[in-house]
């Protein structure tokens, strides 16, 4: 019976250390209440006729992870939408430890997120060119101690870069003049060299360089409102107003810029009754996440240099490229 005693005591007080241990992130007195406000970063100069606005983004996951970057799964934050750019995000966290925060907002289900390994993993094989649905944004704050309740804003950018294709205003004349139909049977598909397709998001380290060939779609000119490639006058002096011809999302670091050993864009319509089929090749073309690139020139007509820029419309500047 003392042997029995003893083991029952041994077990009860297993049974306490496990409950207290699966209630620490649970209405303890040494939690706070954490709340981050999360924008999504926004540069309405820079808005593309209706492209690149946020506006199809309907789903923010946040993720916490301990000091040594161990996924907490246990840890459900609270998302609360408050408008399409805004969300708040509230969650009970242990006073005086360290954590990391991985926040991601896409169109749902457009990409999946291993939190265990904290990357997402492009499959460009199934994306489309010109099509917004592939855009989405992320942060990470990283070795925040609690200490006390807080509010703490928290601004998401884009982790691609955005490459967009223009035809020169003499260039889109000339190929209107010669009966190059500009409606829904004007394909555009976009091709890149060695493009990273794995993003770690408690790091922000890009890998794993794929080549890429998105699926053709009409060219953006005809979803895009006006038609027109937002560009510096300055950028692109003769060109503008500049036909919208293509544009994808490829991931790139967003520390510095990096160079693409080759962009190319296939171009498929009608024309005079016939059917027509061009590809233009571009080398060396710079990149880094949260920009766009803005490549520019003879799209139609004899080929010439493509002006390119790298543009901040998302930060600050463009990357610009002469066709």
């Amino acid at each position: 019976m003392k042997y029995q005693s003893i083991f029952s005591l041994a077990l009860l007080a297993m049974a306490g250390m496990l409950a207290a241990s699966c209630n620490k992130h649970a209405g303890s007195a040494k939690e706070a209440e954490v709340t981050f406000t999360v924008n999504l970063a926004q540069n309405p100069s820079t808005k593309v006729d209706g492209v690149s606005e946020a506006s199809l983004i309907d789903a923010l996951d946040v993720f916490v992870y301990d000091a040594a970057g161990s996924y907490l799964s246990t840890v459900v934050p609270t998302v609360t939408k408050t408008d399409q750019t805004h969300y708040n995000v509230r969650m009970r966290l242990l006073n005086n430890v360290k954590y990391n925060f991985v926040f991601f907002a896409q169109k749902s289900g457009t990409y999946a997120y291993a939190a265990d390994k904290k990357t997402i993993t492009i499959d460009y094989s199934t994306m489309l060119t010109n099509a917004d649905a592939s855009d989405a944004f992320y942060a990470r704050v990283n070795d925040y101690t609690v200490s006390g309740a807080f509010t703490q804003p928290v601004t998401l950018t884009r982790p691609f870069a955005q490459i967009n294709f223009g035809s020169a205003k003499a260039d889109y004349q000339a190929a209107e003049a010669s009966q190059v139909k500009f409606d829904a049977t004007l394909k555009t598909a976009i091709s890149v060299k060695q493009a990273p397709s794995v993003l770690n998001l408690l790091t922000g380290l890009v890998g794993t360089p794929v080549d890429v060939s998105f699926q053709p779609n009409t060219y953006m000119g005809s979803a895009a409102g006006s038609g027109t490639l937002t560009v510096s006058d300055a950028d692109f002096p003769g060109a503008t107003p500049v036909r919208y011809m293509g544009m994808v999302y490829v991931l790139a670091d967003a520390s510095s810029t990096t160079t693409l050993s080759q962009v190319s864009m296939s171009i498929s319509g009608t024309q005079n009754g016939n059917s027509f089929a061009s590809t233009r090749e571009i080398a060396n073309v710079p990149v880094r996440g949260n920009y766009r690139t803005q490549i520019v020139g003879n799209v139609f007509t004899d080929e010439g240099v493509f002006n390119i820029t790298l543009d901040p419309a998302y930060q600050t500047p463009d990357f610009s490229a002469n066709l």
